[in-house]
């Protein structure tokens, strides 16, 4: 179908297989931005309290909500019969596993495909007697895609790197960097303000540092654990730093247990899962990203499009993100770098809160989701074209 300024609304089916981390906050950022007058949505998705959301999220385009069980199998038959059953200009796949089973449930590629890659290629992956067959085959599937998005320039070296991509397949490869809704960030903040410290008793001697990750070990959770211990072992103060860590799941039980055992209940704090970040963003002393890997990190934009003072580490793609920010950058994986930029935002907060509102313009505009969806947009033509 050929895009034209006359032509109907195009339906886009998009297909989610885990909506979590940064897909649920990519496509609210993404897709607000594009024309509600030329789009329509059907999201099929796997099970998640928090996904339905989305609808409202992704308002005012028209948008079509299904849900399906916990199993690749129920999600491949779904998106099957879907296409089977309805007309689709486009498949919009978010991350591998659905790009796969989008293309298997389109064995003949009759509807244009575009899969956005959110994840990092793991060399866990290709362990083993058949994680050569396993590279080939991830290859084979992606021929069958007509564009391959990565949400950052390192996430599509890494993908070169990891599969044997034909110079063909290469050409079809495209980054475009995440970006953050700021308007919407600004409107939540005032609509849902509420004051952290009283809300969670966190009194005007402690400085709030946040985390936003989910609790996993790629997340560095870990690592902020330990900084955690250091500190407290290294001052006299007692509750001099709360660690506002916001979202559930994973492995947030056995994390909790190790704090409980380690004797720094006291410096944590777990309030479960925000529907948006914002509201707490403007509030905090500093923003903490510890994390091993990422593909992007929504979390480090919006904290700088907020204001707010970021501590990061210099993994992959955070390094692209934070290049010329006033971020703290800290070495992967090392809790006694991690423990030592904390004690900067612990005895200097003023100095860094400063430095953050200095650079919020340049942040705001150089994270602005317009940019991404504008070459999303591009990219859907030249698909459709």
């Amino acid at each position: 179908m050929a895009f034209t300024s006359q032509s109907a609304k195009l339906h886009i089916l998009i297909v989610i297989r885990r909506p979590t981390g940064g897909i649920p906050p990519y496509l609210r950022y993404t897709y607000s931005k594009l024309d509600p007058s030329r789009y329509r949505l059907s999201i099929v998705c796997v099970h998640r309290p928090e996904a339905p959301l989305l609808i409202k999220q992704l308002a005012p385009l028209p948008v079509r909500y299904i849900e399906v069980a916990e199993r690749n199998r129920d999600l491949f038959h779904r998106t099957r019969e879907l296409l089977q059953k309805e007309t689709f200009d486009l498949i919009h796949s978010q991350g591998l596993t659905a790009g796969v089973l989008s293309v298997l449930a389109d064995p003949l590629g009759k509807v244009p495909h575009v899969l956005t890659l959110h994840e990092l290629m793991r060399d866990n992956y290709f362990r083993g007697l058949h994680g050569g067959v396993k590279r080939q085959l991830l290859a084979l599937f992606l021929t069958r895609i007509d564009r391959v998005v990565t949400v950052s320039e390192y996430a599509r070296e890494n993908l070169l790197d990891s599969l044997p991509i034909s110079r063909r397949l290469k050409s079809r490869i495209v980054a475009i960097l995440n970006g953050v809704d700021v308007q919407t960030l600004d409107a939540e903040a005032k609509r849902s303000f509420q004051d952290v410290r009283k809300k969670f008793g966190i009194d005007a001697c402690s400085r709030c540092i946040g985390f936003f990750g989910r609790f996993m070990p790629v997340k560095g959770f870990d690592v902020l654990i330990e900084a955690v211990r250091l500190i407290v072992e290294s001052t006299n103060e007692k509750n001099c730093v709360k660690i506002l860590a916001v979202n559930d799941g994973c492995f947030i039980r056995e994390y909790r247990d190790k704090i409980r055992s380690m004797g720094l209940s006291d410096y944590f704090i777990f309030p479960g899962f925000q529907p948006s970040i914002s509201p707490i963003l403007s509030q905090l002393d500093a923003v903490i990203v510890p994390s091993l890997s990422e593909a992007c990190g929504l979390v480090p934009m919006e904290a700088l499009a907020m204001g707010c003072p970021l501590i990061s580490s210099d993994c992959g793609a955070l390094r692209e993100v934070t290049q010329g920010s006033p971020a703290h950058i800290v070495p992967v994986g090392n809790p006694e770098c991690l423990a030592n930029a904390i004690r900067l935002i612990l005895h200097d907060p003023s100095t860094s809160k400063a430095r953050a509102l200095a650079y919020m313009p340049s942040a705001r505009k150089r994270f602005d989701s317009c940019i991404a969806a504008e070459k999303l947009n591009a990219i859907f033509k030249d698909v459709l074209a």
